[in-house]
């Protein structure tokens, strides 16, 4: 008798699990979609359809653990939304299986295990052909970046479990190796080229040397592939950021940007007719709250995001060496914003958006206008693909009158000392600078003897309970007063 046989006999009853769990997600059908968990056929194949050009584009990003994933998922979503394109996350399906409370069953028996396994890329596999669908049928350029692809669960498996699983799915590995993805993006782990920089989490307990030999696995399951990017640990960790958005700009056809520089403009430039000058103009409205931190030299912020009627959050965190940032969820969201620092106000941005391409280069524009009670800036970000010099000489001439100055490297610009700025207001009285107090009270006693309001920054000396305690007062909540 065939040794074959017996494992076919034996894995009778596995296949049979499946296919129910296929009935259940199914709503009754049982048939086994080998075509059908294929990949549209690609951007390359099917430039022009009907007449009119494919803008869909399907991108994983994998690695071992601590090698940036995450960041980067966060950073290319708001790139590519700043592009214009339409960006859709496939969230990794181990982790949304955990969290659901159907972690993998580490302690089972292998037909459970593979049974877990599989019913993961099915998941994964409707989730990414759903999102494509949807983006297709849109008619919109549309990015979907995937936290790692079917293939990683190769990396899990050796050799011949995984031909069993394809044989008993009736799946074809090359065809995920060959057709369903556009761009494979390897972030190395850290463990490999950058061990300082390896961190254990609440989620991650490989060791060094684990992680590493995890990620020479996920490299090679994905072996093969037509466009898989090594993204390694040889430069700076923002660079390596830096190379992952330079890689996926030379994919879905954004000139890559060499040089940037950032200009303070006055605020008379709001007063300007966009919609004339800009025919082809993105609007987005940020927000950054920072949070209170038990590291000195942690920054921690909360960022929203809208832009078409759609929202997205974000978690960032800044130290010395490197800066990180992954979306949250809405829920997550507002958890956190318990946790605002009560001395440093929100800061508010409504930025403008635009692209032009001439003889010099391509340029990238983004304008940015804050606007509170008693600070109002705005500044111009250009990122080119040709010289500083040719931005300067490319600069629109309705644009240009209301630059004041270069602040491309001025240290005042940065993010969190922009945040201080605004939040640090002056007294009324004598102009020293006041700050709220620790539990976020807006009634603030300066030296002078002035007791001042430090949400519109009045001098309430002498009627500080009618100002925050009045029935029609805008400042009466979140106050303390001083003695």
């Amino acid at each position: 008798m065939d040794p074959m046989d017996d494992e076919r006999e034996d894995s009778h009853g596995y296949t049979e699990k499946v296919n129910d769990l296929l009935k259940d997600i199914r709503g009754g059908s049982v048939h086994m979609p080998v075509g059908g968990f294929k990949k549209v056929p690609s951007i390359e194949s099917l430039s022009v359809v009907g007449g009119k050009v494919q803008s869909v584009w399907k991108v994983v990003l994998t690695g071992g653990p601590c090698g940036g994933k995450t960041t980067s998922l966060s950073v290319l979503a708001d790139k590519l939304m700043s592009h214009g394109f339409k960006v859709y996350t496939v969230p990794e399906n181990a982790t949304m299986f955990s969290t659901a409370g159907a972690g993998f069953p580490v302690n089972s028996n292998q037909e459970h295990q593979l049974t877990w396994e599989t019913s993961r890329m099915i998941v994964q596999m409707q989730m990414e052909d759903s999102y494509e669908a949807i983006a297709r049928a849109s008619s919109q350029p549309t990015v979907i970046l995937c936290d790692r692809g079917v293939v990683d669960a190769r990396a899990y498996m050796d050799d011949s479990t995984w031909e069993r699983v394809m044989i008993e799915m009736g799946w074809d590995d090359s065809a995920f190796i060959d057709d369903r993805y556009d761009l494979v993006l390897h972030m190395v782990t850290t463990a490999i080229g950058a061990p300082r920089y390896y961190v254990n989490t609440v989620y991650r307990h490989e060791t060094p040397e684990q992680a590493a030999a995890l990620d020479r696995k996920i490299q090679a399951a994905w072996k093969g592939h037509k466009k898989n990017i090594q993204i390694d640990n040889s430069t700076g960790y923002d660079e390596k950021i830096q190379r992952v958005w330079d890689t996926l700009c030379s994919v879905v056809d954004i000139t890559v940007p060499s040089n940037s520089v950032t200009f303070e403009l006055s605020t008379e430039v709001v007063r300007e007719d966009f919609s004339k000058h800009l025919p082809h103009l993105e609007r987005v409205q940020t927000t950054l709250v920072f949070l209170q931190n038990t590291k000195p030299e942690l920054q921690s912020f909360l960022r929203t995001r809208k832009q078409n009627n759609s929202f997205s959050f974000t978690l960032g965190r800044k130290l010395p060496e490197r800066y990180t940032e992954r979306h949250i969820s809405q829920k997550e969201f507002l958890a956190l914003l318990k946790l605002a620092h009560t001395q440093y106000n929100p800061i508010e941005f409504d930025k403008l958006l635009w692209m032009e391409q001439n003889q010099t280069g391509s340029y990238f524009y983004e304008l940015s206008h804050h606007v509170s009670l008693h600070t109002s800036f705005c500044t111009l970000k250009i990122e080119t693909s040709g010289t500083i010099s040719t931005s300067l000489e490319s600069l629109p001439e309705w644009l240009r009158p209301h630059i004041t100055k270069d602040i491309t490297n001025d240290p005042d610009w940065e993010l969190f000392e922009m945040v201080k700025r605004i939040s640090h207001k002056k007294c009324p009285r004598c102009k020293q600078p006041g700050e709220r107090s620790e539990d976020g009270s807006n009634a603030v006693k300066c030296s002078c003897g002035c007791v001042w309001c430090f949400f519109c920054v009045t001098d309430c000396s002498g009627e500080a309970a009618l100002h925050f305690d009045g029935e029609d007062s805008p400042c009466q909540e979140k106050h303390t007063l001083p003695e």
